[in-house]
């Protein structure tokens, strides 16, 4: 390969030439640690939306949409591409009539609990015991991806009006996020008060699409119960508590997280009982039963949740709510052994979700943005492409090549039932129609990576447990599902400003973990692919290669794994019936994103720029002018203003030069980890037993044609960043700036 040869090319070969010379310390004993985005997340009060092309647009409308009744293209793009159900008559979703049917079900249980709780003398005891047996809770059950969660979306979105006018609230609560020990009533409790709060209240800052159909003054109920409590202490730290409730759920922009440690247990009940007394029914849909289910690290809370939920199914005295249970069918099952006093009620109110017919999805959706792109081209960042392009066409003949091309096919085919993962291999083949057919494709992969937002979120945080292991808990970047390419650099870590007394420093090895587990787990496909005698790999199996070939600690590689099935990575499947107990009855299923990413992503300068802003990194080394990694955004926060301004000039020249001194940083800084791994292969793979050792010799020596053996990754990536780097010169309008900037910044880098 002829590698360019200008000023801009060489200061990028200087970087990666001294990449094992000059580091600044990466994780220091003292100093503090967090990564580029983490230095400035406090100045940012809310960070728009990013990624707003046209392409980037249809792409997000391809897979999984988010809900929000009070966005109106949300709404509108869930009503416009939902499909029903094509397998199963009966089922609830096979049809507009079935799906309101379901809902009024819901609508009359949550006013018959309302009544109860408001006053149990309306029902005799036989009433209320029948009501207890396939009523209080409904459950909503099928196999993963087969559209349970889209089914909860689409009549949030298109009966929104109707709960309004039947003054019922619609509660969602992901039971893959933490709240405290998971106390499940405290946790429904204070769900209602945040939505209540934030939707419900005059008070609030936060918008609706309806007006409120009966306002509620929270603060009047509020202070009449703290009042009336005797003791002052209690008073003042009740006081305490609703003053950082308001200032976080009044607060526009994204929802906070909750935590039990701000938000007291008998307040929201209260608060709860007092807006069932103003006439509003409650139905809550906990969702995320079956993501917990599959993982080691969630068993305990898993079983936890699901005896609560049977306590309440079979509970003689109302919690005053209709209860809708989403879980796959062997998390139903399970509860015959977790639970089986609530077995049977459950059972007796089960409804099997069915499934639509994925080329009705994809037409549906095809046919729905065919319309509505051109009814709102004002709304993207290159209106006058949008208005010029006939997208019925365009999406027509993406449709076509999808369907030309036997791959694309046989990983649909792959994934039967899972629509989930269908949608996602479509987004990837929208991606690659674009990089063959379109300009400008990185794009969609920053859009990709960013999930709609100007930097790309930290889907987790990692603090230290009661256990004195790592604890795992869910940022609001997740509320929606909202991510599709998370870094492959960056590992779970605990935060040292969480940490200070006894700060536990992030593994010295962990940026090559991730892309370890994904290379191992794509040799091993490859192994499947060429024998049927191959059986899948193993959970305990992967923990024990990362840690005999890279001394990976167990926890670390488990904790990673979760994070990368929740993003689908990757499945964990369970052997066996019932909840999992030990690593060794799951099995590890690659998703189509595994081999895309390391085939296409890992050597784009746009992805890793933006991996590298997740990247932890020393204080030391963040705080430098410039820092090591640098977090930059192109969106325009000021909009039209900015690009009068002639603002728009420089901070493109600027994002392009960050783009590629943090894609050749990244590179340099995991090289010295790459290379004292490959020093170490041989030694570590002997010690293996013959199984793992063949996969472990397949990752080192043979990933195909197209994806470079385990070790050979950053020489691989360091030739396609500097033809990348060549490419923009050619086509970059404001060159000189940019060789200006790079240079600039690359006499800060260099030894």
């Amino acid at each position: 390969m002829t590698l360019p040869n200008d000023d801009l090319s060489a200061s990028a070969r200087k970087i990666l030439a001294a990449r094992f010379d000059g580091l600044p310390p990466v994780i220091p004993t003292t100093k503090g640690w967090s990564d580029a985005v983490g230095q400035i997340e406090n100045t940012i009060a809310y960070v728009p939306p990013s990624g707003n092309t046209a392409h980037a647009y249809v792409h997000r409308r391809l897979g999984p949409i988010s809900v929000n009744p009070n966005v109106a293209d949300s709404r509108e793009s869930l009503i416009g591409t939902y499909e029903h159900a094509s397998d199963n008559p009966s089922a609830p979703n096979a049809s507009d009539e079935d799906i309101e049917a379901l809902l009024c079900d819901l609508i009359s249980q949550a006013n018959k609990e309302r009544d109860y709780a408001d006053n149990p003398t309306l029902f005799d005891k036989t009433d209320r015991r029948m009501a207890a047996v396939g009523e209080a809770v409904t459950a909503l059950y099928g196999r993963r991806g087969c559209g349970k969660t889209f089914l909860l979306n689409y009549i949030l979105a298109r009966y929104a009006e109707l709960l309004d006018e039947k003054k019922v609230i619609w509660i969602r609560i992901n039971l893959v996020e933490d709240f405290g020990d998971n106390n499940l009533v405290h946790w429904i409790h204070a769900q209602c008060a945040k939505v209540i709060m934030r939707y419900y209240d005059p008070n609030s800052k936060v918008e609706r699409l309806t007006p409120r159909p009966i306002p509620v003054q929270v603060e009047p109920i509020v202070v009449s119960y703290i009042n009336a409590e005797s003791d002052i202490m209690s008073q003042k730290d009740l006081r305490d508590d609703f003053r950082v409730m308001k200032e976080r759920f009044y607060r526009k922009g994204q929802e906070p997280p909750l935590d039990p440690s701000w938000i007291p247990k008998s307040l929201v009940e209260h608060l709860f009982n007092m807006v069932q007394h103003l006439g509003y029914s409650f139905i809550v849909a906990l969702d995320g039963l079956d993501l917990l289910e599959a993982t080691p690290h969630h068993n305990a809370k898993f079983e936890s949740l699901v005896e609560q939920l049977g306590t309440i199914a079979v509970n003689p005295t109302s919690m005053g709510m209709a209860l809708v249970a989403v879980m796959r069918t062997r998390s139903l099952e399970a509860l015959a052994t977790v639970t089986p006093k609530a077995y049977a009620p459950l059972k007796a109110s089960a409804r099997r979700v069915g499934v639509p017919s994925f080329d009705s999805i994809l037409r549906k959706r095809v046919n729905f943005l065919s319309n509505h792109v051109p009814e709102i081209v004002e709304s993207f960042d290159d209106p006058a492409y949008a208005a010029s392009t006939d997208w019925g066409h365009a999406l027509d003949q993406f449709v076509d090549r999808l369907n030309e091309r036997s791959g694309a096919a046989k990983l649909l085919d792959m994934f039967g039932q899972n629509r989930r993962a269908q949608g996602q291999v479509v987004q990837l083949a929208y991606h690659e129609h674009l990089e063959r057919h379109l300009q400008r494709p990185y794009l969609l992969i920053e859009s990709m990576v960013k999930a709609g937002r100007s930097y790309p979120p930290r889907s987790y945080h990692y603090s230290i447990g009661e256990d004195g292991g790592l604890k795992r808990s869910a940022t609001s970047s997740l509320l929606f599902d909202n991510h599709f390419f998370p870094s492959v650099f960056t590992f779970p870590y605990v935060d040292y400003r969480e940490e200070t007394e006894n700060p536990v420093r992030p593994h010295e090895d962990g940026y090559l973990l991730g892309l370890r587990i994904l290379q191992l787990l794509y040799a091993h496909s490859r192994r499947m692919n060429r024998s049927r005698r191959i059986e899948p790999l193993k959970l305990g199996e992967m923990t024990q290669l990362c840690e005999e070939l890279f001394s990976y600690p167990e926890e670390l590689v488990v904790n990673l794994i979760e994070e990368y099935q929740e993003c689908e990575f990757l499945e964990l499947l369970p052997l066996g019936s019932g909840p999992p107990t030990a690593l060794a009855r799951l099995q590890l299923v690659q998703m189509p994103k595994t081999p895309y990413l390391l085939r296409h992503f890992l050597p784009d300068i746009a992805y890793l720029s933006l991996a590298a802003m997740r990247v932890p990194i020393s204080t030391l080394a963040a705080s430098r002018q410039p820092p090591y990694f640098e977090a930059c955004t192109l969106d325009l926060v000021g909009g039209g203003d900015l690009l009068a301004a002639g603002v728009f000039d420089k901070l493109l020249a600027r994002w392009v030069a960050v783009k590629i001194i943090n894609a050749c940083e990244l590179i340099r800084l995991v090289c010295p980890i790459n290379e004292k791994q490959r020093q170490s292969f041989p030694a570590n793979s002997r010690a293996l037993r013959s199984r793992l050792k063949e996969t472990a010799l397949v990752a080192a020596t043979d990933l195909g044609g197209d994806i470079p053996a385990m070790f050979d990754f950053t020489d691989w990536a360091s030739r396609k960043i500097l033809s990348q780097v060549g490419r923009i010169e050619a086509t970059f309008v404001d060159i000189e700036r940019v060789k200006e900037h790079l240079a600039r910044h690359a006499r800060h880098w260099l030894p």
